[in-house]
């Protein structure tokens, strides 16, 4: 694949052999690529990208987990330890091969802000960005090593609550919330500019294009059904340090009461579609 690419770019003059550096692990390979295509070949990824405006990481499925074992040892810059910044790294790593805490470790700095300064220093290897910092750090010529949210990772982040008590009190109460995430949730995804615009006045970020950057990378992952989702809340006790979580069941933490009156009531359907 990766040389699919490359042989691609030059035919087209897309890219000339001196803008191209490419890393392989066999020697062989390597001299290939010089002989046929004139580019540099390196046998170490992080000098390959050093000073890269693109990164392309063209492997095999099941050689993935061997490309990030150059995380081993090193640091990943987070907001604070246990945050959502902290989760994803260590969910991700995990899912290439990695163990948290032994073979990757995390370092609380407070921020988005902070963590991008501290990958800026030099002091960690990587960091755990949320949009719309990870814009900035591609403009500071960053690249993207894994992109979390593509991996569709089941989490509840940002769920509703209640007491059992509460809602066998008021039920239409909590089915009247779920309308409202709904509609709001349904508006996010089909009013591009808007929902910009809200993240904006909340967030006090003025930049256009990182606010409607911020909607591309989270319109296609919400959904307008409130339904809850137990492998979401399953991935919550998996990560959760408290004795009794070991035990517990998402079915013991979910109430589908009023997400099933929802469904029933036709509301759903009603509400603009993507």
């Amino acid at each position: 694949m990766g040389e699919a690419l490359v042989s691609g770019l030059l035919k087209k003059e897309v890219a000339q052999t001196g803008d191209i550096v490419v890393s392989d692990i066999s020697a062989a390979r390597r001299d290939y690529l010089k002989v046929n295509y004139g580019l540099m070949a390196l046998d170490d990824n992080r000098g390959a990208v050093e000073g890269s405006d693109l990164v392309v990481l063209a492997v095999k499925p099941q050689q993935a987990k061997d490309v990030f074992q150059d995380l081993r040892g090193q640091i990943i810059a987070v907001s604070r330890l246990k945050a959502v910044s902290d989760v994803a790294a260590r969910l991700a790593v995990q899912r290439f091969g990695l163990q948290p805490d032994v073979d990757v470790f995390t370092r609380g700095t407070g921020g988005n802000a902070e963590s991008l300064a501290a990958l800026e220093a030099g002091t960690v290897a990587a960091a755990s960005l949320s949009v719309p910092a990870v814009f900035e750090a591609r403009k500071r010529g960053h690249h993207d090593l894994i992109d979390v949210t593509a991996m569709r990772i089941p989490f509840g982040n940002g769920t509703l609550g209640a007491t059992k008590a509460t809602l066998d009190r008021r039920l239409d109460v909590a089915e009247r919330v779920l309308r409202a995430v709904a509609q709001a949730t349904s508006r996010l995804k089909t009013d591009r500019e808007y929902a910009a615009q809200i993240i904006g006045k909340y967030s006090q970020i003025e930049d256009p294009e990182a606010l409607r950057g911020t909607v591309d990378v989270y319109a296609p992952i919400m959904t307008v059904d409130p339904y809850p989702d137990p492998a979401a809340i399953q991935t919550l006790l998996d990560i959760e340090e408290h004795p009794a979580a070991r035990t517990a069941r998402p079915e013991q933490m979910i109430d589908y009461r009023a997400a099933e009156a929802l469904r029933r009531s036709g509301f759903l359907d009603r509400l603009p579609k993507d």
